[in-house]
């Protein structure tokens, strides 16, 4: 959903507002001489008050979407936060969560990568060294080109341990119940 920006001081929402903001723009065909101007008019509350101040030192300079767009990102989303969700990406393991819930925030994560270090053999590595070594020892065998088919695949893997467990938890049930039936009275 797309609405105005009130400064909330939230990097990740700031970046979600601008994307959606662009993902518009491109949507409506919308002019590149007209973005800037747009764009100041979905600000509200302390982003506005935050562009207001702003823009009162450039008076005399047109509004333009990279001025814009530059502006907002170094106040609500600046290197630094950049840098820190770049971490979060690079240290992001699987623990105890399911594959598909791995890869749902290993994906939100991954925009955040800049300098062209997102190459798609990058990704699929990264990946691999988040999952849990037991599904991670199930995948060596083969080279994935993306992501997606590497997710499907630990997800077999997955399911393939859980099975696994199952059946071992049946087969020591079914040894306890010997174990009770052979005593002797």
């Amino acid at each position: 959903m797309f609405g105005t920006w009130k400064g909330e001081q939230n990097t990740v929402l700031a970046n979600k507002w601008l994307r959606n903001l662009e993902m518009n723009f491109e949507t409506s065909r919308c002019p590149k001489d007209f973005k800037g101007q747009i764009a100041v008019n979905f600000l509200d509350e302390d982003g506005r008050a935050w562009w207001d101040s702003f823009v009162s030192r450039y008076r005399d300079h047109p509004i333009t979407w990279e001025m814009f767009k530059n502006e907002f990102e170094s106040k609500y989303f600046p290197p630094k936060a950049r840098d820190r969700l770049e971490l979060q990406f690079m240290s992001w393991e699987q623990e105890q969560k399911s594959v598909r819930a791995y890869e749902q925030i290993f994906t939100r994560l991954r925009r955040y990568l800049y300098n062209g270090r997102d190459a798609e053999a990058m990704m699929v590595r990264r990946f691999l060294r988040g999952l849990r070594p037991k599904i991670w020892g199930g995948l060596q065998a083969v080279t994935y080109t993306n992501v997606s088919e590497l997710t499907e695949r630990a997800v077999n893997v997955e399911e393939w341990i859980e099975l696994e467990k199952g059946e071992k938890l049946r087969e020591n049930e079914k040894s306890e119940g010997k174990k009770g039936n052979n005593r002797e009275f």
